[in-house]
């Protein structure tokens, strides 16, 4: 039995074109998307600062894998918080690109002792009067993130700005009622030994 298949060279190089003309395209969204939020949040709060990223690292996929099966096709934009780590407590907003249509999601984000400090308040704000929708309680196992998220939304290429704005909006409202939670979270202490 002959298992080798006819490969189409240019349809693999297309498509491997594509993820890469996607890629660009997903950088140049959360960049302005940071630096929006950024600007808008930056006039009521210090310390706002974003880190973009669109692939996970090795490790965390090898994670998802073992947990899930596969790792979703994600890229992020994360705003941080005065004097907290980044990677410990953020706003996060991820797009999935993996499937079609494209969908983002925007939540807040702690490591476990963040989660533990304040588990209580959190549960007990009224998330949908405070910024518009109910968010989702998740923990995420691979990277230990417990997370608030939105339900997932629709990207629409058709009009961006419009999409791009609509994301902002939710990332600043998100930021807003989570500030005064991340400003009581005791910051990690360093232990110098001698």
């Amino acid at each position: 039995m002959n298992l080798i298949q006819t490969v189409n060279v240019e349809q693999i190089q297309s498509h491997v074109e594509s993820i890469k003309e996607f890629q660009a395209f997903a950088k140049q969204l959360f960049l302005s998307v940071g630096e929006e939020a950024k600007r808008r949040l930056s006039f009521c709060f210090d310390g706002v600062e974003y880190k973009y990223q669109l692939a996970r690292l090795p490790d965390v996929i090898a994670r998802f894998e073992e947990e899930y099966g596969e790792a979703p096709i994600v890229g992020w934009v994360a705003m941080s918080f005065a004097d907290q780590e980044p990677q410990r407590v953020h706003i996060g907003t991820l797009l999935n690109y993996g499937k079609w249509p494209l969908t983002y999601t925007v939540g807040f984000h702690l490591l476990e002792d963040e989660y533990q400090q304040v588990a209580e308040e959190l549960r007990s704000l009224n998330w949908g009067k405070l910024i518009g929708c109910e968010p989702a309680y998740q923990y995420s196992k691979p990277n230990g993130e417990h997370m608030f998220n939105s339900s997932a939304v629709e990207l629409n290429l058709a009009s961006l700005t419009e999409s791009k704005e609509k994301m902002v909006e939710m990332i600043v409202r998100y930021y807003e009622q989570a500030a005064p939670i991340a400003a009581k979270l005791r910051k990690k202490s360093c232990v110098v030994s001698e």
